[in-house]
């Protein structure tokens, strides 16, 4: 209830930031239009933080609804990875996808969801010319995405606890703005979808977070402690 309540005055502060930046954006001299850029950039990470923990909230409590639909899982890994693209600087990003569709039945928003925490991560802790692949491809009656990095690697002791919510590796937790929720959202996001989620990783020798997703359409969806909403159906 309190991080829900958080909405409202993230909701007042954004809406005062927005009117500034209307109101005196050609009076602002770049000092004074970056600090209002800042203020912007905070809200939107808090604001990020308050859904992913509503979000592994509801996944946890089996109360999150899936709109499940048939997608071309490859397309969606593109959408994820063209929206890092003005972020990479001298960092490569590449993607391996099939030429023919790799179609699931999924929510393709979650789905979307995930990637890109995979791929904020790999960003995170890459160097700068450093190395990202996207990798998807059939595997049985499975689609498997893999996230691959040459960053620092994570220890093997450390490969389930950053699954866990508020788990980090750490590296992770010298990073400001790293709240240990985004794994844990991927994990309860992918089981929910009958797959599974998986890391391999050894320091020095970079990371591939990977995931899957079944190809055939499934009857009801998992969810933490094998509950299922009675309205939870397949749309489309």
């Amino acid at each position: 209830m309190i991080i829900h309540d958080l909405r409202a005055p993230l909701n007042l502060v954004t809406g005062y930031v927005d009117i500034l930046e209307q109101m005196a954006s050609d009076k602002l001299n770049p000092d004074e239009a970056e600090c209002v850029t800042g203020a912007k950039r905070g809200a939107d990470d808090i604001g990020d933080m308050i859904s992913t923990l509503l979000d592994v909230g509801r996944l946890e409590a089996g109360k999150m609804p899936l709109r499940l639909r048939d997608h071309d899982l490859a397309e969606i890994a593109r959408e994820a990875a063209d929206r890092f693209t003005p972020v990479l600087r001298d960092r490569t990003l590449r993607c391996e996808m099939p030429p023919e569709p790799m179609a699931v039945s999924c929510d393709a928003d979650v789905i979307r969801r995930i990637l890109e925490n995979l791929i904020s991560n790999a960003l995170k802790f890459t160097k700068s010319d450093g190395k990202i692949r996207i990798n998807v491809q059939r595997t049985g009656s499975d689609v498997t995405v893999s996230v691959s990095d040459n960053g620092e690697g994570i220890p093997r002791d450390q490969h389930e606890y950053i699954f866990e919510k508020f788990g980090q590796t750490n590296s992770g937790r010298q990073h400001r703005h790293s709240t240990g929720l985004g794994l844990a959202f991927c994990r309860l996001a992918v089981e929910a979808h009958q797959g599974k989620i998986g890391v391999q990783s050894e320091p020095g020798k970079g990371s591939t977070f990977w995931f899957t997703v079944p190809t055939r359409d499934q009857s009801g969806v998992n969810y933490p402690g094998n509950t299922q909403p009675a309205h939870l159906k397949r749309i489309g």
